[in-house]
Parts: C-alpha cells; sequence; structure tokens
C-alpha cells in the first residue's frame, strides 16, 4: 500500500481507486495493439475470400464443361416411340396402311431393326394415286412439341432406287387435318435417321402421312420405314 494512503480518509481512497480504474480501462481500450492486429486480420480476410471466390468460379465452370447439355430446341424427352412397316403397335404409336396393290413389296431387310421393329420394310412405286398412303401416329399425352424423325431404309439388290422427292404431311392425331409439311430427297440419305424437325402437338397427338406421288427415276420407288417421334415440353 502506498504510505500516503494511510493518511487518507476511506473516502479519498474509493475516489483514487475509481479514478486508476477508468485511466488503466481507457489505456487498454485505446491500446495500438489491438489495432495492429485488425490491420493484420483484413487483408487476411480478404485474401481468404477472393481465394474462395475463385475456387467456385473454376468449380462453375467445369461443372458446365461437364453437364450434358441439351439439344437447341430440342423437346424434353418425356416420350419417345418409334412407328412402322414391321414395327410394334401400342395404344400410343402405331403405323396404318391405305390402298395397298400388289404393286407394293416388302423387302426382307435393310429397315430400322431396333425399339420393336424387326429391319422389314415396303415399297411402292410413284403414282399420282393419292389413296395409296401410308401413316405413323403417335398419342404422347405430353404437351408442347415433338422432333420428327424418318428412317430412310438402306438400298438392297432388287429392291430399286429411291425417290429423289417426295412430300410428308404432319397431321393433328391420326386422320386428322395436315397442318406441317416437310420434303425430303430419299436417294440421299439411304440407311440413316433424318431430323426434320420439331412440331407443335394438337389435342395431344400427332401423325405423319406420305403418299405414292414422288419424284425420281423412272424406275424409283417411294421407301417406307420407320418414323421416330420423340416429344416433351
Amino acid at each position: 500500500m502506498d504510505p500516503t494512503e494511510a493518511t487518507q480518509t476511506p473516502a479519498r481512497r474509493a475516489v483514487r481507486w475509481r479514478s486508476d480504474f477508468v485511466t488503466a480501462f481507457v489505456e487498454h481500450a485505446g491500446s495500438k495493439p489491438a489495432s495492429d492486429r485488425l490491420s493484420v486480420r483484413l487483408p487476411t480476410l480478404i485474401t481468404v475470400t477472393a481465394v474462395c471466390m475463385l475456387i467456385s468460379l473454376v468449380v462453375g465452370i467445369f461443372w458446365q464443361l461437364i453437364s450434358p447439355r441439351s439439344k437447341a430446341g430440342a423437346a424434353d424427352p418425356g416420350y419417345v416411340a418409334t412407328a412402322g412397316w414391321g414395327c410394334d403397335t401400342t395404344n400410343d404409336h402405331g403405323f396404318d396402311v391405305q390402298g395397298r396393290t400388289d404393286q407394293w413389296r416388302t423387302v426382307a431387310d435393310g429397315g430400322w431393326s431396333e425399339g420393336g421393329c424387326r429391319g422389314t420394310f415396303q415399297t411402292l412405286p410413284i403414282s399420282n394415286d393419292a389413296d395409296q398412303s401410308v401413316q405413323w401416329w403417335f398419342v404422347p399425352s405430353t404437351g408442347g412439341q415433338c422432333r420428327v424423325e424418318v428412317y430412310v431404309p438402306r438400298g438392297t439388290s432388287g429392291a430399286g432406287t429411291w425417290v429423289t422427292s417426295v412430300r410428308y404431311e404432319v397431321l393433328a392425331g391420326r386422320g386428322g387435318a395436315a397442318y406441317a409439311e416437310f420434303e425430303m430427297n430419299q436417294a440421299q440419305n439411304t440407311g440413316r435417321w433424318v431430323d426434320v424437325g420439331a412440331f407443335p402437338l394438337r389435342t395431344n397427338e400427332l401423325a405423319v402421312r406420305v403418299t405414292a406421288r414422288a419424284a425420281g427415276e423412272a424406275d424409283a420407288r417411294l421407301a417406307v420405314s420407320a418414323v421416330r417421334a420423340t416429344c416433351g415440353r
């Protein structure tokens, strides 16, 4: 104890103790080490934040590169079906023939042979008879639109050559009204699928129809195999 405190009254000693406490508190609160610690931590925080942002950016770019991207303009594949000659028929897709004559020929192979189809197909001669026709129909019940692909069979020995121009109609369902069309050169697309575009669904149904009216060499024939519809919103 300070010797002078012995001569001080209790009241004076209390005032002095409070004064000493306030002085010590102010000096501690305003001490430079606290400021120094803050000045060191702020750059560290900024550096860590920048590194985290950079890592997030790199991960995002990498994920975009490895993630599968949907084909532009393609429908969400909620429904995929293949219909045609020699293919299975179900409640939601099938194939119809009208006006078949003895001039039509069944070819044993060269057509589509997957997805319920057995590889056989039909050929028919060019004719002005619109009653000779075939129709591929689909009932997806998904709404939205359908991307349509037509399979052109491979040419085989004795089957003849394919037409160079034929017009297909897109119908609002089986036996429905036509609301779009497309043309194809079968002779230039043998043995492959031809993507002919996407078409909006009408009443959740869609059909593709083609007749014997076509153009090509004198002995050219119209090849009829499979049509695939990929439908969704």
